[in-house]
C-alpha cells in the first residue's frame, strides 16, 4: 500500500478508512484486523494521512477521486442531455410510421440489459476476471431499482410524444427529480441537507425557474416547438403533469441505489445490468396500459399487434419508408446507456443520490440551448432561434453553475468534518 489511499473503478471494495490508515501489517486485512490501541506515533500517522487524496484505479491508472467525480458529473450531463433531445425524435419517427409510444419503451428497454450484459462480459474478461455475474446487493434492491425505473419509462415516454408535451417543456419537467428525490431521502433514510447545501439546491432550483419563465409565462418559443397548438387545454395540461410525475420513481430509486451501492460489496456494473432485466420485466408486464383511452394507442389487440409488427419492421431496417426509426432509436439507447451508466457511477463514488440529480440539473438549460438551435416539428432540422428564452436560459445557466459547484465544494467540506469528529472521539477513548 503507498502513500495514497486506492480502490479499484467499478467495484464495491472501499479504501482503507482513516483510522486504519498506516497501522496495517502487510498480511492484515481492513476487515479482519482486531481494535488496535492508538499511541501518540500512530495519532500523528492517523492526521498525515487524512490529507492524502483519495485515489481510484481504473485499468492500473491510479485518478485522483476529485477530477474522478468531476470527470462523471461531465459526462452524465452530456448523455442525459443526448437522452433527453433524442427521445422525443425517436417517439415522433416511431409515431409517424404508426407505431406508438409503447413500442418505443418496449424495443429500447429489451437492448438496455443485453448491452450492459456485454459490457459486464468485456470487464469480466480483460478487466477483472474476480467480477461476478449476478449482483451482490440484495436482490431486493435490484428489483425495485428495476420496477420504478421501468415505471418511470411508461409515464415519460407515453408523455414523450411532442405533440403531448413539447420538446423544449421536456427538459424543464425532467428536473422535477431534484424536490423528489430531496424529500424521498428525507423519507427513506432519514437524512437531510446541512443548511449550506439546502441553500446550493435552492440556488439551482432558483435557476430552474428562471429557466422555466419563457414556459411559464408564454414567451417566446424556441425553435417551433409550441405543441400541437390544436390541442384542448386538459391535455396540454394532463401530459406535461404525467411527464413530471414520471420522474417521482427516478426519485425514489436514486434513494435506493444510494443505499445499495454504497456497500463494501456492491458490484457497479452486475447491479446496473440485473436492474434493467427486471426494467424490461416491468414494462412487459404493463402492456395493458397501451389500451387505455387517451392514454396508450391501440384500441384493439389486433391493432397492437399491427403496431407492434410495424414497429418490428422499422426497429430492424425492414422497411425502408421508416428508416429513421432505426437510426434514432440507437441514438437514443445508447444515450440512455451511457447517461445511466454515469449518474450510478456518480451516486456510487460521489456525494449521493442529491448530488447527482443536482449535476444533472443543467440538462435543462443544456437541452433548452439545444432546441434555440434546431426545430423539431414538423421535421427535425437546423433552425436557430435567438429570443427571450434564449436570454432566460443563459441566465439560468450562469445561476445554477455556481450552485452546483459550491454544493460539491461543501460536500466535501462536511465530509472532511465528519472524519476529523469521528477521529477525535475514537482518539479520545480508553
Amino acid at each position: 500500500m503507498s502513500n495514497i489511499e486506492r480502490q479499484p473503478f467499478l467495484k464495491g471494495v472501499k479504501p482503507l478508512s482513516y483510522s486504519k490508515a498506516g497501522l496495517i501489517g502487510p498480511n492484515e486485512s481492513a476487515t479482519d484486523e482486531p481494535e488496535e490501541i492508538i499511541d501518540a506515533d500512530s495519532h500523528t500517522r492517523l492526521y498525515q494521512t487524512r490529507k492524502k487524496e483519495q485515489h481510484i484505479d481504473i485499468l492500473g491508472v491510479y485518478v485522483p477521486m476529485k477530477a474522478l467525480n468531476i470527470c462523471l458529473a461531465i459526462f452524465s450531463v452530456l448523455f442525459n442531455v443526448a437522452m433527453n433531445i433524442t427521445l422525443p425524435l425517436y417517439s415522433q419517427a416511431v409515431n409517424r410510421a404508426k407505431g406508438d409510444e409503447y413500442n418505443v419503451l418496449l424495443f429500447s428497454a429489451f437492448w438496455f440489459p443485453i448491452i450492459f450484459y456485454i459490457m459486464v462480459a468485456f470487464i469480466k474478461i480483460f478487466i477483472d476476471r474476480d467480477m461476478p455475474i449476478l449482483p451482490t446487493s440484495k436482490w431486493y434492491h435490484v428489483v425495485m431499482v428495476g420496477s420504478f425505473n421501468g415505471l418511470n419509462g411508461l409515464l415519460v415516454v407515453y408523455a414523450s410524444d411532442p405533440s403531448r408535451t413539447p420538446p423544449y417543456l421536456q427538459a424543464v419537467l425532467a428536473t422535477t427529480i431534484i424536490p423528489y428525490t430531496v424529500i424521498a431521502r428525507l423519507v427513506i433514510r432519514r437524512i437531510g441537507v446541512s443548511f449550506k447545501r439546502f441553500v446550493c439546491t435552492g440556488v439551482v432550483l432558483v435557476g430552474l425557474f428562471i429557466c422555466s419563465e419563457p414556459q411559464i409565462f408564454g414567451i417566446d418559443m424556441p425553435g417551433g416547438n409550441s405543441g400541437d397548438p390544436g390541442a384542448p387545454m386538459t391535455s396540454r395540461f394532463f401530459w406535461p403533469v404525467i411527464f413530471a410525475l414520471g420522474f417521482l420513481p427516478v426519485g425514489i430509486l436514486n434513494v435506493i441505489i444510494e443505499i445499495a451501492m454504497k456497500k463494501d460489496e456492491a458490484e457497479s456494473m452486475t447491479f446496473i445490468a440485473a436492474c434493467q432485466v427486471f426494467n424490461f420485466l416491468t414494462i412487459v408486464a404493463f402492456f395493458w396500459t397501451d389500451f387505455i383511452p387517451g392514454f396508450g394507442q391501440a384500441n384493439s389487440p389486433a391493432e397492437f399487434v399491427d403496431r407492434l409488427h410495424t414497429s418490428l419492421l422499422c426497429h430492424f431496417g425492414a422497411d425502408e419508408t421508416c428508416l429513421d426509426v432505426l437510426g434514432r432509436s440507437w441514438l437514443f439507447i445508447f444515450s440512455y446507456v451511457l447517461a445511466n451508466m454515469f449518474q450510478f457511477l456518480l451516486i456510487r463514488y460521489a456525494e449521493g443520490a442529491i448530488y447527482a440529480v443536482i449535476v444533472t440539473a443543467l440538462v435543462t438549460p443544456l437541452g433548452t440551448l439545444w432546441w434555440t438551435l434546431f426545430q423539431s416539428s414538423p421535421e427535425f432540422a437546423w433552425g436557430p432561434v435567438f429570443n427571450e428564452t434564449t436570454v432566460f436560459t443563459l441566465l439560468g445557466l450562469s445561476i445554477m453553475m455556481p450552485g452546483v459547484i459550491m454544493y460539491n465544494y461543501f460536500s466535501q467540506q462536511e465530509a472532511k468534518e465528519k472524519e476529523q469528529m469521528s477521529q477525535s472521539t475514537r482518539l479520545q477513548q480508553p
